[in-house]
């Protein structure tokens, strides 16, 4: 298939589906609701300043939601997950905000001169408690109000601590609401000059209960979800205040404690998931923090987060993953995959177009409308711009586009073939491969989104294309071969790693024809297509593997080409073409192959699918 299609592409200047020769009835089901049903929040320093982001459970489907040049930090669901509320400092001070949970309608809630941080939210999401340094003396204090101001309750801001009464107390803060809504927990340092847990009634601060009782540095506790447990970080399993904090565990009562954790480095910012069986917390066992997740009982550790693959701009002082917060169970996260857009070609018209449509196949649109050939099109990181193919000046060039259609440009303005494009993930520069006038092969190469600084990354006689940038930016994918060029004349995979002076390596096997790599969000596999079990055939399948070459996994088993696999930006869904019922259709399907779904029904050809960013608009 990847022969095939690179022969056609740059032939005839066209890219235009192979002719398929097998068909399959295919049983029609309803995707899966069969995902992970909680997301992880966090915050994460980019450039000096901290950004929020959330991913799954496991650690991929990473999405940046805060994008400004400000700090924004200490994200906390909503009880729906629906919406999460965080600190920001982007009006001058920290302030508090509020967000939908894929980072859209942003607005502050607080407007204040001193300070006001460390929110949460009521387990019935009417009201929040924070911390504000707006009263005299200095202190931090605990406050509630209402989330939103009603036509006759309004606001309703009711003051909880009065540290200042308490001997030398400058602070009470770090807050967890209890899931009966009855209590807040919080760290203060009422009692003397070390912090300890409390207890105070969420509704008037009253009936102050102290639960530790230690020299040490007892911090951040959070409720476990059925308000049994108190988990909190502590540096007590040392000399008082030695700043090697651990995850500890306690029940509401402050008795039965148990430590969970024995790392080296601070561990602190635990969180429990919905079901109460893991805690994510933050690790400094790296120098910096990353995020970790373990069992309830302290087992199990693993790590989730990997900061130096998320950005390769370091700061020496601020950098690393942190301060996590596990949501709910959230009922329609699953069903909001249909508010992703998926991109893909179509000669439905005649000739090849570039098609959008939602990830349940409704509002399918052309958005080219050119009589030239327009294919092979790629959403930018964020959604807003498209990538793709044209022969409209007379030769395959990159273009790139709005994703509505709007502002098209040439990028590459070149007379030799360009094709297959694909976006770094800062949007900044372009992956593609092209074909020089008298060549036997394509190369791999770099571009500027404004067509300047090219760079052959390859340059061989062997042929090479169908590249596909890593979303952690360090690595592209192509494939290589054929023509009698390889040690078997199939196609295989490799990567080109960009920050090891572009060192090549092969990932997948050549017994068959391997391409079409697309990565999942994390950065350590990619889904890809290969004929290798059924090559006199020709019979291409979907399959998965790591970037080390483990792992290789068959997601489709339809006799016909299952090609052109794209990864969702959350890691959930695979969408794919397939010519299993006779002619070139998109599919869908889980991640692990399972539940898969016609999207497109017509008797033309649609093909090479590619998923835009979730939004709740």
């Amino acid at each position: 298939m990847v022969n095939q299609l690179k022969s056609k592409l740059f032939t005839n200047f066209y890219l235009i589906s192979l002719l398929f020769m097998y068909s399959c009835a295919v049983e029609k089901k309803e995707l899966s609701h069969d995902f992970p049903t909680s997301l992880i929040a966090f915050e994460s320093y980019i450039d000096g300043k901290s950004k929020i982001f959330t991913m799954k459970p496991d650690g991929s489907g990473i999405i940046q939601l805060t994008k400004n040049d400000y700090n924004n930090h200490w994200p906390r669901w909503s009880p729906d997950g629906e919406k999460i509320i965080f600190v920001s400092d982007q009006d001058g001070n920290q302030e508090i905000y509020l967000m939908n949970r894929d980072g859209s309608k942003q607005r502050r809630i607080t407007n204040h001169p001193a300070d006001d941080y460390c929110p949460i939210w009521s387990p019935d999401g009417s009201m929040i408690a924070f911390c504000t340094r707006r009263y005299n003396k200095g202190g931090s204090e605990i406050v509630r109000r209402n989330i939103n101001a009603g036509e006759t309750w309004g606001i309703n801001l009711t003051r909880l601590t009065y540290s200042q009464d308490h001997h030398s107390a400058k602070a009470d803060d770090f807050l967890s609401w209890s899931p009966d809504g009855n209590w807040i927990a919080f760290e203060s340092d009422r009692d003397r000059d070390d912090p300890e847990i409390y207890l105070i009634n969420a509704v008037d601060g009253s009936n102050a209960q102290r639960l530790t009782y230690t020299r040490a540095l007892d911090e951040v506790p959070t409720w476990s979800s059925d308000g049994n447990k108190i988990l909190f970080s502590s540096d007590q399993s040392g000399v008082p205040h030695n700043g090697n904090y651990e995850i500890y565990m306690m029940n509401n009562y402050g008795e039965n404690l148990r430590r969970l954790t024995w790392l080296e480095g601070q561990d602190t910012y635990p969180s429990m998931s919905p079901d109460n069986k893991e805690i994510v917390f933050e690790s400094w066992q790296n120098g910096y923090p990353e995020i970790y997740k373990m069992k309830s009982d302290g087992s199990d550790i693993k790590r989730l987060t990997f900061f130096k693959k998320m950005t390769d701009k370091n700061d020496d002082k601020y950098q690393g993953n942190g301060n996590p917060s596990w949501s709910p169970d959230i009922s329609n996260l699953f069903s909001d995959q249909i508010l992703q857009k998926i991109v893909f070609e179509s000669d439905r018209d005649g000739n090849h177009e570039i098609y959008t449509m939602n990830a349940d196949g409704t509002k399918q649109i052309n958005i080219t409308n050119h009589s030239s050939y327009d294919g092979a099109p790629v959403f930018s990181m964020d959604g807003k711009k498209i990538a793709f193919v044209s022969d409209r000046d007379g030769q395959p060039n990159i273009w790139v586009m709005d994703a509505d259609g709007s502002q098209q440009y040439n990028v590459t303005k070149s007379q030799d073939a360009n094709g297959y494009p694909s976006w770094n993930p800062d949007g900044t520069r372009i992956t593609y491969d092209a074909y020089a006038k008298g060549s036997s092969g394509g190369d791999i190469f770099v571009v500027d989104l404004d067509g300047g600084n090219p760079q052959n990354l390859t340059n061989t006689d062997i042929d090479e294309g169908y590249p596909s940038w890593s979303p952690l930016g360090n690595l592209i994918t192509f494939d290589a071969g054929g023509y009698g060029k390889s040690e078997t004349g199939n196609f295989t995979i490799f990567t080109i790693d960009l920050d090891q002076k572009n060192h090549i390596r092969a990932v997948t096997d050549n017994k068959g024809n391997s391409g079409d790599a697309s990565w999942y969000p994390d950065g350590t596999k990619f889904v890809y297509s290969s004929d290798k079990d059924d090559a006199d055939n020709g019979n291409y399948e979907i399959y998965s593997i790591k970037m080390n070459g483990k792992g290789d996994q068959r997601l489709t088993v339809i006799n016909g080409a299952d090609t052109d696999p794209a990864v969702s930006q959350d890691g959930r869904l695979i969408a794919f073409d397939s010519n299993r019922d006779g002619d070139s259709e998109i599919f869908i399907m889980n991640f692990d192959g399972t539940n898969q779904k016609q999207l497109t029904h017509n008797n033309a050809w649609d093909g090479m699918p590619n998923w835009g960013p979730l939004t709740n608009k």
